[in-house]
């Protein structure tokens, strides 16, 4: 049986990673770092990045990868001028050679007669060195630069669920509780919430596990 106590319910809305990075005053800086080009199926370009927050003086560094197929396309908007958005279309193949290329996430492998069928493409010979990276029929194209967004609900992920303990995150999260990788993460994960501990505080980080994910 269903009572009528009079009492509006009001829905209580989740704060958004862009709306957490605004009331905290989080800016971001990025240098590109090594890449994991060798990984057998998601190989990755890497990122050292440090978040300030306003009004404290502490700093999180820490690294952050994206896929080598993660890429931008130049676009020219009115009264705005040039500015990059993400690009997903499938005629564009970042080669990352030994007879490899990435399409969209993962690791294809090709004859050399297949390599000129496509209409453009991104060529990763040195990935720390940008200016490098644009093949001859890239024109207007870049690998993708992460946002602080992207970066802060990569690290709130990273953080959820530590307070149970290793053995229920890891059941959690999938992963064998007798795997020394796995406590490896587990570890890392701690070291991560202690830096973001110094830069948010306590309630910060309650506040960042509970905002809505991407």
């Amino acid at each position: 049986m269903t009572y009528n106590t009079g009492v509006m319910e009001t829905e209580v809305k989740q704060m958004t990673i862009d709306e957490f990075v605004i009331k905290h005053g989080l800016t971001m800086t990025l240098e590109p770092a090594a890449a994991n080009l060798a990984d057998a199926e998601h190989p990755m370009v890497g990122w050292n990045v440090t978040i300030v927050a306003a009004g404290r003086k502490d700093t999180l560094t820490t690294n952050y990868s994206m896929g080598v197929g993660c890429i931008e396309k130049k676009v020219t908007v009115q009264g705005q001028g040039v500015t990059w958005e993400r690009y997903y279309g499938q005629d564009v193949v970042v080669y990352i050679g030994q007879g490899s290329f990435v399409r969209g996430t993962r690791r294809h492998y090709f004859q050399n007669s297949q390599k000129e069928k496509c209409m453009r493409h991104v060529i990763y010979t040195d990935p720390i060195k940008w200016d490098s990276l644009l093949g001859p029929r890239a024109v207007g194209f870049r690998p993708a630069v992460p946002t602080i967004t992207e970066v802060m609900d990569a690290l709130r992920s990273d953080v959820a669920g530590l307070d149970y303990g290793f053995k229920l995150w890891a059941d959690d999260c999938g992963y064998d509780t007798d795997s020394i990788k796995a406590k490896g993460i587990y570890d890392t994960c701690l070291e991560i919430r202690g830096k973001l501990a110094l830069l948010l505080g306590r309630v910060g980080i309650d506040e960042l596990e509970q905002c809505e994910g991407l």
